[in-house]
């Protein structure tokens, strides 16, 4: 009896432990999850021109998990570059609160920011509290509990920079249209097929996803040109025009136009 009782006991502590132990892991967030709200710091990446994301609290969407100060690339888009211009030149590290949409590109996850508030760290000043008598000399600690407390930073809002939030420009839907994917390698855009609605070379930086990577894969396998239908956020960033996929079909034009 006492050794079922102790192989039970080993069991339950080894799935305890394996448990625990994955809840320590870093694990993509699925494609499409979106974040409604995460605390955090936006910092230059080592690539130049790229940006970061470091999450205050742990991310999850209940399978996948990133854990807090895990640098998450954040997309090129008109939200990133509003960000950038609420900073200071010197700022190498600032706080926002972000509403993000999570992609997944090659197992590695991406923000497409959509909305977010900058904040700022502050120090609350400790209440005054009367300190005991006969303090013990052993008592590695001389502040109380409800000081140290106090002590801890906390977030705001930065108010400041709230009149530069109101000067954002606005992303647009790009719905059923049709064109082809180009390029090489990380490096890919989709050009429209305007059919003689004077659109014909209009393109957009594809940015990537999980709808990327599979379009991706269509075009490599083929030798030569396909036509897609697409839907996705067009956005602009420092000048230039990305698109984030969220729907592209393959379309046969069965010799009614060229390839």
């Amino acid at each position: 009896m006492k050794q079922t009782v102790l192989l039970f006991l080993m069991a339950t502590t080894a799935v305890l432990g394996k448990e625990s132990g994955s809840l320590q892991k870093t694990t993509p967030l699925r494609d499409g999850y979106v974040i409604l709200g995460a605390g955090g710091t936006i910092r230059p990446a080592a690539d130049p021109n790229h940006w970061e994301f470091l999450p205050r609290e742990p991310l999850t969407d209940g399978r996948g998990r990133v854990q807090a100060r895990t640098p998450i690339s954040v997309l090129p888009s008109a939200t990133l570059e509003k960000i950038l211009a609420t900073t200071q030149d010197d700022d190498t590290e600032f706080g926002v609160w972000l509403m993000a949409r999570v992609t997944l590109y090659q197992q590695k996850n991406h923000l497409w920011a959509a909305h977010f508030v900058p904040t700022k760290t502050i120090t609350k000043s400790p209440i005054p509290v009367p300190m005991p008598g006969n303090p013990d000399p052993n008592d590695t600690s001389i502040l109380p509990k409800e000081v140290l407390e106090r002590l801890k930073p906390e977030v705001v809002i930065d108010l400041t920079k709230i009149p530069t939030l109101l000067e954002a420009r606005r992303d647009v839907a790009l719905v059923n249209r049709t064109g082809f994917v180009i390029g090489r390698g990380p490096d890919r855009t989709f050009v429209l097929d305007g059919f003689g609605l004077q659109m014909e070379g209009l393109s957009f930086t594809l940015l990537p996803n999980t709808v990327l990577q599979q379009t991706e894969q269509i075009v490599d396998a083929s030798p030569g040109r396909i036509r897609f239908r697409i839907s996705g956020i067009v956005t602009r960033f420092k000048g230039q025009d990305y698109l984030l996929l969220q729907r592209a079909t393959r379309t046969y034009t069965h010799g009614n136009f060229s390839r």
